[in-house]
């Protein structure tokens, strides 16, 4: 019987389109995890210092500033403007990463020589990191 007789059977393949929602929840996923790691991290430089008090050179300005192990205490903002994240595509997958351009903001997190850690990503991070692995790991379809 040839398949134009009456009775056809087709059989069709979605896994182009299954790949193309797959990789489309994977971008949206990997940029929701993002916003949310970016508020967590400005979050954590909101705030007062409980460390060493001084006055601001040049001015009559006193500023705490943070104690060792503490996120950095804000005095002009500019490391907590810089905070931004951005959604990068690699090997068939996305990543999303949060950081800061500003030169001294490695210093801070991990500290130098003449200066302990004052971290501030890795404790937001450590904080909402359920919260990350509920937004990556939730259903597909």
């Amino acid at each position: 019987m040839c398949p134009t007789d009456g009775l056809e059977v087709r059989l069709v393949s979605h896994v182009a389109s299954a790949i193309e929602k797959i990789d489309d929840a994977q971008e949206e996923r990997a940029t929701r995890a993002g916003i949310r790691a970016h508020r967590a991290v400005v979050e954590k430089l909101t705030g007062e210092g409980r460390g060493r008090e001084y006055t601001v050179p040049g001015t009559n300005v006193t500023y705490t500033a943070s104690a060792p192990g503490d996120p950095p205490a804000q005095r002009t903002g500019t490391l907590r403007g810089s905070i931004a994240y951005e959604v990068r595509s690699f090997l068939g997958g996305y990543e999303a990463v949060v950081g800061s351009p500003e030169k001294y903001a490695p210093m801070l997190e991990f500290g130098t020589y003449r200066m302990e850690p004052r971290p501030f990503v890795r404790p937001a991070l450590a904080e909402i990191q359920g919260e990350l692995r509920r937004i990556i790991g939730g259903r597909w379809f």
